[in-house]
């Protein structure tokens, strides 16, 4: 039986009224949406006082009874009024390029699609906004999450994809579908599933087993309908699933810090150094090293660098651990390999590019007449890049000018160094981040590390995750899943409570970082056997007064050797309430 039947089978009863709502980009308008017949009226103008530019989707913010979108040129998130089509910002990103929008219920937070192939969560009450990963080659131009909690794409040429809400990476192989073009995903809560083609201007629902589309009706009037969405709840008596906080054990093999205006840039005269500690892990300190004056390796050369440009620079006499070559970029950054030579600081693009890279980025361009060069010296005993009193884009002076350095050592060391910086032009980013997709280690404060240090370890580790793969409905089994289980951990522990303490960090027990978000009434011990665990409660029938109970669930992994004092991590915590459906 198609799951789309057997969800509107189980879930029928329990819907509460919904309306539908699409919009069209072409024409900047608001429509209501007859999912019996496909049919469109117009509501109003989304360009009302003159804020978004291109709606790039829909989304229905439950606890909230709130539609939002996300621009696609401006990157503004925010609501639209759906008796009027006004928007209202609430954040911005600063970003542009969104494709998709979705909120999941089960996290409270949204989660945005670009057309760069990345997924990003977006938080609802702080705006703070982060990469979760990159599908390479991928138009995501559709999404929404199930009444489980499971994340679901429509890719534009024609298939249907379970996103890993973890990753951004795709769970399992893509499910073609009969009908392309799509513009919109959209699941009511009895599991039936919508989509809107700009290939027909028509409304269809969606098998997610087969991917077969069938036809409701066309969406007379429009043009080009860039989202939909369907605005409805459960009704009293169904069961849901809640994240509560996050999990803890995240170590990272990036840091960065940004800065939005070149004016904010307080790394002058100041060093930075990274000392290898094996595996590729670094111990990044300010203690140690200074500016080398240029010529102190070897006789520079002036690199034949332009505005937006790189050369491979191939090493003779020098060495550096993973690298025969630098490309070095005229925006300042140096590549074991080509990352492109874009000149906008950009922290998703640091975190996903292609190959390891150093970086004091920013739009540099030693082309114009009367700026500095960036200057390359190698010999056996270091490799040393300086962007010698280089002028900011349009840069018009010597007060344009900016001098920094990066010096490469045989060992691995790598040390930044700046002279004096111009506090002109665009923004910049300072950091380090190996080949490919990376986790987001948050932005740092490199100024106030003092005596301070940051640990990076060789790779990424995903903090410990809880989620259910199920809900908490009598009669049935509520199943979760423990994930990124590190590989260092020995034995685990599920654990149920009927409250939630509410503890933020347990440093006092020593587990900075970790959260207590379940009463310790029920524990079960497990010995790890992977990168998951999956655990289950079975949820009793009866009495119905049960409905509405709220059940909570955290795991804690204790890990050899110990990564705090405690010797644990624990995951975040999930708020089950039971239901009846």
């Amino acid at each position: 039986m198609p799951r789309t039947l057997i969800l509107s089978l189980l879930f029928s009863s329990s819907l509460c009224a919904q309306s539908a709502y699409c919009v069209d980009t072409n024409l900047d308008i608001l429509y209501s949406l007859d999912l019996n017949t496909g049919a469109v009226t117009q509501i109003g103008s989304t360009l009302s006082g003159g804020i978004m530019g291109t709606p790039a989707d829909l989304c229905w913010k439950d606890d909230t009874s709130q539609m939002w979108t996300i621009d696609l040129a401006g990157g503004e998130a925010g609501t639209i009024d759906p008796t009027t089509g006004l928007f209202t910002t609430v954040w911005n990103t600063g970003v542009s390029g969104w494709q998709a929008m979705a909120w999941d219920h089960t996290t409270s937070q949204f989660f945005c699609h670009n057309q760069n192939g990345q997924l990003h969560r977006l938080d609802p009450l702080t705006g703070v906004l982060t990469l979760v990963g990159t599908i390479a080659g991928a138009l995501i131009t559709g999404m929404d999450v199930d009444a489980t909690g499971r994340l679901w794409a429509l890719n534009f040429s024609g298939s249907l994809t379970e996103l890993d809400k973890n990753t951004g990476l795709a769970l399992g192989p893509p499910i073609p579908t009969t009908v392309i073009n799509f513009q919109s995903l959209s699941i009511n809560p009895a599991g039936v599933w919508y989509g809107i083609s700009t290939l027909t201007d028509s409304l269809y629902t969606i098998d997610p087993s087969t991917g077969t589309c069938t036809l409701v009706g066309p969406n007379t009037g429009t043009q080009f309908v860039k989202g939909m969405v369907i605005a409805a709840s459960p009704a009293p008596g169904f069961a849901t699933n809640q994240t509560l906080g996050f999990g803890c054990g995240k170590q990272s093999a990036s840091f960065y810090e940004s800065f939005g205006a070149a004016t904010g840039f307080d790394l002058d005269n100041s060093v930075l150094t990274m000392l290898p500690a094996g595996g590729g892990a670094y111990i990044v300190l300010n203690s140690i090293g200074a500016f080398l004056p240029v010529g102190t390796i070897a006789t520079p050369i002036s690199l034949a660098l332009t505005d937006d440009s790189e050369v491979v620079q191939t090493f003779t006499t020098g060495t550096f651990p993973g690298a025969t070559s630098f490309n070095i970029c005229s925006n300042g950054y140096v590549s074991i390999g080509s990352n492109g030579t874009s000149f906008t600081p950009d922290v998703p693009g640091f975190l996903n590019a292609t190959n390891t890279a150093w970086r004091s980025w920013h739009d540099f361009n030693p082309a114009i007449p009367g700026s500095g060069q960036v200057k390359y010296e190698e010999s056996a005993g270091a490799i040393v890049v300086t962007w010698d009193g280089v002028w900011d884009f349009g840069g018009a002076s010597a007060a344009n000018a900016n001098t920094l350095q990066m010096q490469f050592y045989p060992s691995g060391q790598v040390t930044f160094a700046w002279g004096t910086m111009s506090h002109l032009g665009n923004g910049h980013l300072v950091g380090y981040s190996p080949g490919g997709n990376s986790l987001d280690p948050g932005n740092t404060d490199l100024s106030a590390l003092g005596a301070g240090v940051i640990t990076l370890t060789g790779a990424d580790v995903a903090p410990l995750q809880l989620t259910a793969a199920t809900r908490p409905v009598l009669g049935t089994s509520w199943n979760l899943t423990t994930g990124s289980v590190p590989a260092t951990g020995v034995i685990g522990l599920d654990i149920f409570g009927v409250a939630d303490p509410g503890v933020l960090d347990l440093a006092f027990l020593g587990m900075p970082g970790c959260q207590l978000r379940t009463t310790l009434d029920v524990m079960n011990a497990w010995i790890v056997g992977g990168p998951t665990h999956n655990y289950s409660f079975a949820v009793p029938a009866l009495p119905l007064s049960l409905v509405g109970f709220q059940l909570f669930t955290q795991s804690l992994v204790f890990q050899v050797p110990p990564v705090n004092p405690f010797g644990a991590i624990t995951s975040n915590g999930i708020k089950g309430t039971l239901g009846d459906t």
